[in-house]
């Protein structure tokens, strides 16, 4: 994830883009870990603090990666608009 965010943030026109693209990314992977975390921690413990913990966890985790890999193709495909034939 970090090598295309500087692959667009060296081909971004405009600075201030790049740094918000940086930041709102590393908010987002920031939140989804976080949220892992938290429900990770309960439901691993020997015995888990509540089936509710588990149910929860089993689910979050594949929606965690799902969310990481549209953020990923987003990223992706603003690389893929940008020309590199095309003249300033």
């Amino acid at each position: 994830m970090q090598i295309i965010i500087n692959r667009i943030a060296v081909i971004a026109e405009r600075r201030p883009v790049a740094t918000k693209l940086k930041i709102a990314t590393a908010v987002i992977i920031s939140c989804i870990n976080i949220a892992v975390f938290c429900s990770f921690i309960p439901s691993h413990m020997m015995p888990p603090v509540n089936q509710t913990f588990v149910n929860i966890n089993r689910h979050w985790d594949r929606l965690s990666k799902v969310l990481i890999m549209l953020l990923y193709v987003c990223c992706e495909g603003e690389v893929g608009r940008v020309s590199w034939f095309e003249e300033v």
